[in-house]
């Protein structure tokens, strides 16, 4: 069985930090014993272009909210997942990020033109900039406008399935996770904060009637630290989850298709951050090998503002 989901998840430079986890693999559990460790390298581009004014003003009748989210974001991520029986996994990753201004700003915007697709405030900024730019009362909070990378937050996972009958075709899931501060905040390369997560897991796999169809979905809970970033905005809680749909074409290609949702992590009166955040992937799978397959794919933001309007991504799944 290979992987359904696709590693994606809100690249929002002010969402990212706080490791919203992606979507997790079920593929471990039809292992009749530990068969050594998976590789999992990913690397996605996401290209912002945000802006916003909330609609409240102060005493002073200066609007309380102003952000402008203006760049690109390439996070790398290396992971590895060791299998401690044929039911449960612990899992590491380690990204890597780099904001800078990119170069991609004029073929997405004609590839919102070919396809009909709403471009935004595009118009309103010069094409190939960074600035990032957080306002609360007049006063910064967050500004970037330098080019920047660096590690980000490592994140630690435990996943365990529950044993299933031979026959059955339905699995379950329970991971815990957890994010260390290993990161940056100042070049929003990382939160801050340690934060820690919760989610359930229910797939299906191929049945007598659809035989090439699979589908996962997965619900959770984060719980975004006490410190670091915007920390007197930032909310306690955030739910998300997600829904995986893929389809075998062949013995070796899948397409894919997911939903991912999450709740608003901050006290905000703009969308960028105070509303819910949702993204639609859609991509496909090849196996190169008998341990190798490669996964391409593309995001849009369903939920205008809340995610990036355009993400771009590939991952190499390593299976000893």
């Amino acid at each position: 069985m290979d992987q359904v989901t696709l590693p994606v998840s809100n690249r929002n430079p002010l969402v990212n930090i706080h490791g919203l986890p992606t979507a997790p693999t079920l593929a471990f559990t039809q292992a009749k014993e530990p068969n050594g460790s998976p590789l999992n390298l990913s690397l996605n581009l996401a290209n912002y272009s945000l802006s916003s004014q909330s609609s409240p003003q102060n005493a002073e009748g200066n609007t309380v909210e102003a952000m402008i989210f203006d760049g690109e974001l390439f996070r790398s991520e290396l992971g590895i997942m060791m299998a401690l029986g044929p039911h449960s996994a612990v899992s590491v990753i380690l990204p890597y990020l780099a904001h800078h201004s990119g170069n991609s700003d004029q073929p997405i915007e004609q590839w919102h033109s070919i396809f009909g697709l709403p471009n935004g405030n595009r118009d309103q900024r010069a094409q190939d900039q960074l600035l990032y730019e957080y306002q609360v009362n007049g006063a910064p909070r967050v500004l970037l406008e330098r080019n920047t990378s660096g590690v980000g937050d490592l994140q630690l996972a435990w996943q365990y399935a529950l044993p299933s009958r031979k026959d059955t075709k339905r699995l379950h899931s329970l991971r815990m996770n957890i994010k260390l501060p290993t990161g940056d905040e100042a070049r929003l390369t990382g939160s801050g904060t340690t934060s820690a997560s919760i989610d359930w897991t229910v797939g299906r796999w191929s049945s007598e009637r659809w035989p090439r169809l699979s589908g996962q979905t997965t619900f959770g809970a984060l719980w975004l630290g006490n410190t670091g970033l915007l920390q007197d905005l930032r909310k306690d809680w955030a739910g998300y989850g997600s829904g995986s749909i893929a389809y075998r074409l062949g013995q070796r290609t899948t397409i894919k298709f997911q939903l991912d949702l999450h709740s608003a992590l901050y006290h905000s009166a703009t969308d960028e951050l105070g509303s819910i955040g949702g993204q639609l992937a859609l991509g496909g799978s090849v196996r190169l090998s008998n341990r190798f397959i490669a996964d391409l794919y593309f995001t849009e933001d369903i939920i205008t503002s809340s995610s990036p309007d355009f993400g771009l991504g590939v991952a190499l799944h390593y299976q000893p």
